[in-house]
């Protein structure tokens, strides 16, 4: 709804933390951008949004497993990561739920999101008495896990910050009876859980931030579709549908501003407007479905008995469309349950649920799980 037209650089970090400052003060010098649009970060991101609270640009919903974030900031994210799920763990520990808890212990990697993770859940537990053993691992084979996790005990809970690249230790995974192993979602991602072996069942728990797999067909539906329509690949559904929500939100809020195109405004109408913005596009793609939808729910009623009726399953791009017609309610538009924030909020999703691998198989249907708001 103006005459701007938007252009969009690519940049990639290359070498130690260290050096990003300078690349990326290099690369604004030569290019002033409005703003760092989505991003993709396994560890460390404080450089970056320490770039944006330097030169004043907004941060926009990167997918990454740490958020660092500077007060005061540009940054805004969908959750603070491996951060969060260690104090949702924390939390945990300390409820009934884990009251039978003797001894914990933390396994990592060095020098890794993992690793930060590992501190806040200790500063987290310090006051409950619980004691707190860390292994940190300084390769990512089976036999090294085996040899960090060598003393577990019944009653004992073995909090692993393993990223994907340890899938193939963690498929080998072996618990006492009597013990139980947590892994980050944040770390480990979807593609690396689905290869977790079925026999780890409840005894392995996912800090889960994401909605539950029962409601997630519905919100998600029209990203499917698109994917679909597109001839794009379904690669990692929660990164994917974070970095189609960021542009959606970035090109719908923009076209509310109008001519009015400061970086201030376009945060204070994010912390404003998220909320609401997300509550009505659930409502909308809703009533479309139910204008518009008879073919598809005759589409899921008849597959029901013999078939996936999952969108993201669908062969073609106009089975996707008819299934998509009949998934039911939209509760929002994202993997997340809700998404809100506020003046001076970074982040737009504050909390997980705790899950066994069990509860994430297709057609498992279990009660539903505490939402943990540390």
């Amino acid at each position: 709804q103006s005459e701007r037209h938007w252009d969009v650089d690519f940049w990639e970090l290359q070498g130690a933390p260290e050096t990003w400052p300078a690349q990326l003060d290099g690369w604004y010098l030569r290019n002033p951008v409005f703003a760092l649009l989505s991003g993709l970060s396994e560890g460390n991101w404080a450089p970056v949004d320490q770039f944006c609270s330097r030169q004043h640009v907004p941060c926009w919903f990167p997918s990454v497993a740490l958020a660092n974030v500077t007060e005061p900031g540009y940054g805004l994210y969908f959750n603070q990561g491996v951060a969060l799920e260690a104090r949702v763990l924390a939390k945990h520990l300390e409820s009934a739920a884990g009251k039978g808890t003797k001894r914990v212990l933390q396994v990592f990697e060095k020098d890794s999101a993992g690793e930060q993770a590992a501190k806040v859940f200790r500063t987290e537990l310090k006051a409950t008495g619980i004691a707190v053993q860390e292994r940190a691992l300084g390769s990512t084979d089976q036999a090294a896990l085996r040899t960090a996790l060598n003393d577990v005990r019944s009653g004992d809970a073995v909090l692993l910050w393993l990223g994907s690249s340890q899938t193939r230790a963690l498929q080998a995974l072996k618990l006492p009876p009597g013990a139980q192993a947590f892994v980050s979602s944040s770390l480990l991602n979807a593609v690396a859980r689905a290869t977790l072996p079925t026999e780890l069942g409840n005894k392995l728990q996912l800090v889960y931030p994401y909605e539950l797999p029962q409601q997630r067909n519905a919100n998600l539906a029209y990203l499917h579709s698109w994917l679909k329509l597109r001839g794009i690949d379904l690669v990692d559904e929660e990164m994917q549908s974070e970095l189609f929500f960021s542009l959606n939100l970035m090109t719908d809020t923009l076209q509310d501003m109008l001519d009015n195109v400061y970086r201030d405004y376009l945060v204070e109408r994010t912390e404003d407007n998220i909320g609401k913005r997300e509550a009505a596009k659930a409502e909308q793609e809703t009533r479309d479905r139910h204008i518009l939808g008879a073919a598809g729910r005759m589409a899921v009623r008849n597959q029901m008995e013999q078939a996936d009726t999952r969108v993201s399953q669908a062969g073609d791009a106009a089975t996707a469309q008819r299934l998509a017609f009949g998934v039911g309610d939209s509760a929002g538009t994202t993997v997340y349950p809700n998404l809100s924030l506020a003046p001076g909020q970074h982040f737009a999703s504050r909390g997980a649920y705790i899950l066994g691998l069990d509860a994430l198989r297709p057609g498992a249907h279990n009660e539903m799980p505490e939402w943990i708001a540390p």
